[in-house]
C-alpha cells in the first residue's frame, strides 16, 4: 500500500525528515526502518524480527467498510483549504481503500501527504516564532508600546474632562452622573502584568526584565489567538492583543443627594424622565470633553453635534433640560425632529427652518425663523 510505510515511521532527527519528505524522489523505500535499525539484518529473518517487534507495538485496528471512509472523506472535503483536495482509489479490491492528497504539494498518497505538511508546519511555526519575537521587541521598544501607553493615559484624561463637565450637571432633583474607566477585575495575572507595563512608556520603565515578560506573555497571547482564529491576519491578531479598550470596564455612576455613587443598572430607581437625562448626560459629556482635547491643538475646531430625530421618546418637560444641557456644555447643535422647536429659555439663540411640503404644488417651502431666547420671529 503506498505510503504505509511513511505512516508508520517518524523521522528520528531533522535530516532525517528532510531527506525524506523535501521532494518528489523520496519513496518508501527512503523511509525502510531496517535500515536505520542496528543488528536487524535485511534479509527475510531481519523483516520477520522487525514485523514482530512491530505487531507487538501496534494495535489491532478496528475493520472499516471502504463506504464508511468515503463518507468521512465526503464530509471533511468543505473543511480543506484552498488548492487541497482528496481523492479515493481502490485498484484492488483485496486491499484497503487508497486516499490520495491533491494540493500545493503535488499529488501523493495521504500518509506521505500528512508527513510533508507537519515538517512544512514545523519549519513554518519556527520561522514566525522568531518573526514574531524580533516584531514583538521592535513593537515594545517603538512607537506601537508607546502609543498603546499614550492612548491609555489620554483616556484616563478623557474620562476626567468628562467627569469635569458633568460635576456641574444636576437634575431637578438632584440627581447626578459621573463615568467610571478602571482596569478589569477579570484579568488574568499575566494579562494584568501586561498592561500594568504598557501603561509605561519604554524609556520610563525602570524594571530590566520588563521588555523580556512582554516578548513572553504577548508571544503566548498571540499564539492562543492564532489557535483561536487560525484564518486571522497577523495585523489583526496584533490589533486585537493590543486593544487597551478590552483591558477596561466603563461605567456609569449615579450620584444622589446625600448617598453614595451607584453603578446604573436596568433596574437603577430613577423616573422616566431622569433615566433620559443620566442617559444623555455622559454622550453630550463626551462631546464636550473631546472638543476640549481638540481645542489645545486646534482652537478653531467648531464644537458641533448633529442630533437627527432628536430626543425621540423623551416627554416634552425634558426638553428644555437636554436643550439646556448642550448649552451648557458649549455645545453647538443642528437638530432634526417632526415636532421640536427649540424655543425655551434655556435656548439663548436659534435658527430655526421649518420643511413644508406641497403635495399639489409639488414643491417643498423652507421657512426661516429665528428664537432669541425669549421670542420667535419669521426672518426677512
Amino acid at each position: 500500500m503506498p505510503g504505509l510505510l511513511a505512516a508508520a515511521h517518524e523521522p528520528a532527527a531533522p535530516s532525517d525528515e528532510s531527506s525524506a519528505i523535501s521532494g518528489e524522489a523520496a519513496t518508501d523505500s527512503d523511509l525502510d526502518p531496517l535500515a536505520r535499525m542496528p543488528g536487524v539484518p535485511s534479509t527475510a529473518a531481519g523483516l520477520r524480527t522487525y514485523a514482530a517487534a512491530l505487531l507487538d507495538l501496534v494495535p489491532e485496528a478496528p475493520h472499516t467498510p471502504a463506504d464508511n471512509v468515503r463518507n468521512a472523506l465526503r464530509s471533511r472535503r468543505p473543511d480543506l483549504g484552498a488548492g487541497w483536495d482528496a481523492q479515493d482509489r481502490n485498484s484492488n479490491p483485496a486491499l484497503p481503500l487508497e486516499i490520495e492528497v491533491v494540493g500545493p504539494l503535488g499529488t501523493m498518497p495521504l500518509a506521505r501527504a500528512a508527513l510533508r505538511a507537519a515538517a512544512e508546519l514545523r519549519t513554518s511555526q519556527g520561522l514566525l516564532t522568531s518573526q514574531q519575537d524580533t516584531a514583538l521587541r521592535n513593537l515594545l521598544q517603538g512607537l506601537i508600546a508607546d502609543e498603546v501607553a499614550e492612548k491609555m493615559h489620554a483616556a484616563t484624561e478623557l474620562v476626567d474632562r468628562v467627569n469635569a463637565r458633568l460635576k456641574a450637571v444636576r437634575t431637578t432633583h438632584g440627581v447626578g452622573v459621573s463615568l467610571r474607566w478602571r482596569r478589569r477585575d477579570d484579568l488574568t495575572p499575566e494579562t494584568n502584568d501586561v498592561v500594568a507595563l504598557l501603561a509605561t512608556r519604554h524609556d520610563l520603565r525602570s524594571d530590566p526584565d520588563a521588555d523580556a515578560r512582554l516578548v513572553a506573555a504577548l508571544s503566548r497571547q498571540i499564539d492562543n489567538a492564532r489557535r483561536a482564529e487560525p484564518e486571522a491576519t497577523y495585523a489583526a491578531l496584533i490589533a486585537r492583543i493590543f486593544d487597551y479598550r478590552s483591558w477596561h470596564r466603563m461605567a456609569v455612576m449615579v450620584h444622589r443627594p446625600g448617598g453614595e455613587p451607584e453603578r446604573l443598572r436596568k433596574g437603577t430607581a430613577l423616573s422616566e424622565g431622569e433615566k433620559k437625562m443620566v442617559s444623555y448626560q455622559p454622550l453630550f459629556a463626551a462631546v464636550a470633553a473631546s472638543c476640549d482635547g481638540l481645542a489645545e491643538a486646534a482652537p478653531e475646531a467648531p464644537r458641533f453635534l448633529l442630533l437627527d430625530d432628536a430626543f425621540a421618546k423623551v416627554s416634552e418637560d425634558n426638553h428644555a433640560k437636554l436643550f439646556g444641557l448642550l448649552v451648557d456644555l458649549d455645545l453647538d447643535f443642528i437638530a432634526t425632529s417632526e415636532r421640536l422647536w427649540g424655543t425655551h429659555s434655556t435656548v439663548p439663540e436659534l435658527a430655526i427652518t421649518e420643511v413644508v411640503r406641497d403635495a399639489d404644488a409639488g414643491v417643498i417651502v423652507l421657512e426661516h425663523s429665528y428664537w432669541d431666547g425669549t421670542t420667535r420671529t419669521d426672518a426677512e
